[in-house]
């Protein structure tokens, strides 16, 4: 690995005197040409050789040499710094994703928080940031999966520990953890086949994210399995104001969602791939004088928002293991900073649909115009027969 060779240099000069104890190591960009890599391997050279006692860092100062050999270090010191760069976060999605980071980084990492609101320069500045104060390994929601930035390449190219979630990578050797977004689809759109549903919407965002892509996969494929039709007309997957970053407005996806739904009568429901969607598609109902689950039975994606407990607006959902998402990525992240190994790919199983505590309790389905169904990641559904009055 460069970043092994450039350390086994620099130590082997400490250690032999040829670098002696005071002097300072030249510029980051002296060494970058001396050894002809990026400066990422570089900074990843240098952190090594402080965490083995042999150098201190300081910002205006330099990397000083304070001993020949191996010191001990005390643990509070070597824990490291890894960046978390979300585009957003909020109690639908992202929140407990921070939260899993930071319960699982205690006695681990110090955690460094930024958020990028989906805007791909931003985001090179938040990683340029973070490896300007030292941060040893980067967890990453990026902005786009279809355009992969030449800060994110650099990184992957100086073996630089970095850990995407939520997106997929597959041109590039880079770790990420990500839901079963796909089987997510598959589950939403069978629950609604097995109520009885035969003409079902999906209302989504730009597929050029691998998250609404897999998802939109997924609802293909549940008519396949479940050998029902497929009108490919009925997804509606140009919503823009829920992407941040997106220059979009609600006011349009509304009007958009509207003339969908009037352009398309014979839709009796729909599965939304985030909640955020799930709510515009409420309001672009009332403005047609309709409701769910009366007109249209819904199963969406995410969690429900905390704001939104007290609403009328109680939905069936799909919950992705957030937590879990955001634990493993520290995990793999800090084995790439241990070890030096290249994680695999993480695919979570969707956790169980779940109503928040103080959510109003749903009307319980009834009769034979209901049915329940459970799919393998146990998200529970109860919508409308389309028969129903």
């Amino acid at each position: 690995m460069l970043y092994q060779r450039v350390y086994d240099d620099l130590r082997a000069a400490i250690e032999s005197g040829e670098i002696p104890i005071g002097s300072t190591l030249p510029r980051e960009s002296a060494l970058r040409d001396k050894y002809e890599v990026s400066s990422i391997t570089i900074r990843r050279a240098l952190s090594m050789l402080r965490d083995d006692g042999f150098v201190r860092r300081r910002p205006r100062v330099g990397t000083t040499v304070i001993a020949q050999s191996p010191q001990q270090v005390s643990p509070a010191s070597k824990d490291p710094v890894v960046a978390l760069i979300m585009t957003s976060f909020n109690d639908a999605f992202g929140t407990r994703i921070v939260e899993g980071v930071l319960d699982r980084a205690q006695d681990r990492a110090h955690i460094m928080l930024m958020r990028t609101g989906g805007d791909t320069k931003k985001e090179r500045e938040a990683i340029k940031r973070a490896l300007g104060i030292g941060a040893r390994g980067l967890i990453l929601l990026p902005s786009s999966s279809q355009m992969i930035d030449s800060s994110v390449l650099k990184l992957v190219s100086a073996e630089y520990p970095l850990t995407i979630i939520d997106r997929r990578y597959d041109s590039i050797p880079v770790a990420a953890v990500t839901s079963d977004h796909m089987n997510a689809g598959i589950q939403a759109t069978t629950c609604l086949i097995e109520a009885g549903h035969r003409h079902i919407a999906l209302f989504g965002a730009s597929r050029s994210l691998t998250s609404n892509a897999d998802r939109h996969h997924g609802w293909v494929a549940a008519h396949a399995i479940n050998d029902v039709a497929l009108d490919e007309s009925l997804a509606c997957d140009q919503i823009t104001s829920t992407t941040p970053g997106n220059a979009g407005t609600r006011k349009d996806d509304i009007k958009r969602i509207g003339s969908f739904l009037r352009n398309h009568p014979e839709v009796t429901s729909a599965v939304a791939c985030e909640f955020a969607i799930a709510v515009l598609l409420e309001e672009a109902l009332a403005n047609l004088g309709k409701s769910i689950p009366r007109d249209l039975s819904l199963v969406c994606f995410d969690e429900q928002p905390f704001e939104t407990l007290g609403s009328t607006l109680q939905l069936t959902h799909i919950a992705q293991q957030q937590e879990e998402i955001g634990a493993r990525a520290l995990d793999v992240t800090l084995q790439q900073i241990d070890s030096g190994a290249t994680a695999d790919k993480i695919v979570l199983p969707n956790g169980p649909s779940r109503a928040p505590p103080h959510a109003a309790p749903r009307p319980e389905p009834s009769g034979p115009a209901w049915r329940r169904s459970t799919g393998p990641a146990r998200a529970m559904c109860a919508v409308r027969h389309p028969s129903s009055s």
